[in-house]
């Protein structure tokens, strides 16, 4: 797979093209943290989750780290804990929550994770057998996405509810499949939500 980047360099435009094998070999990608390339993923969903593994989103920790002056560093989905990515994704109440709510759905979601690369090490970089790879894949980049759209919504909208982000998050996986992969998807919405492994075909 090949990448195109512009660099904006205040010369005219220069694009350069490199394969995503390169990218893992970045001197700001820490050892052990591969780029989760999954093609059924949309690109700046994959871009935001390896965003997340490399603690570069902008939590209310990470900006005030960076000489920003915000009123607090409250996670403002709990309102107990300072925002860091692994409080926010991973060890939030409300985030464990959201992850309760899918592991009814689908009990292949990790519970017991206590970071951001723990949550990931458990679905996705498991070098045991497993058919459900691809899937874990899909759900735990979804689960990143959703959380962070909920996280600015609960910020400026002072909304956020745990079993609506946990809905959102299985019809916005369904529709990624359906659009992206319709012959690896072999049925119905009723079927997706009663059992996804039986209707996504590796």
């Amino acid at each position: 797979m090949i990448i195109g980047l512009k660099i904006l360099t205040g010369k005219p435009e220069t694009t350069i093209q490199f394969s995503v094998l390169r990218i893992d070999h970045f001197s700001f990608a820490p050892a052990g943290t591969p780029t989760l390339w999954n093609n059924l993923v949309p690109l700046k969903v994959r871009i935001h989750t390896w965003r997340a593994r490399l603690d570069r989103l902008p939590t209310k920790v990470n900006l005030i780290n960076k000489g920003f002056r915000l009123d607090n560093d409250t996670c403002p989905l709990c309102n107990n804990h300072s925002e860091s990515g692994d409080h926010l994704f991973i060890i939030c109440r409300v985030a464990s929550e959201v992850r309760k709510q899918l592991n009814c759905w689908w009990n292949k979601i990790p519970m017991h994770s206590n970071t951001i690369s723990e949550f990931f090490e458990d679905t996705c970089c498991t070098n045991q057998p497993d058919l459900n790879r691809p899937l874990k894949e899909i759900i735990g980049q979804a689960y990143f996405w959703i959380m962070w759209k909920g996280r600015n919504d609960a910020i400026f909208n002072k909304s956020f509810n745990p079993q609506g982000t946990a809905n959102l998050i299985q019809t916005t996986i369904f529709s990624w499949l359906k659009s992206r992969c319709y012959r690896r998807v072999s049925a119905n919405w009723t079927d997706w939500i009663c059992n996804p492994s039986s209707v996504f075909v590796v």
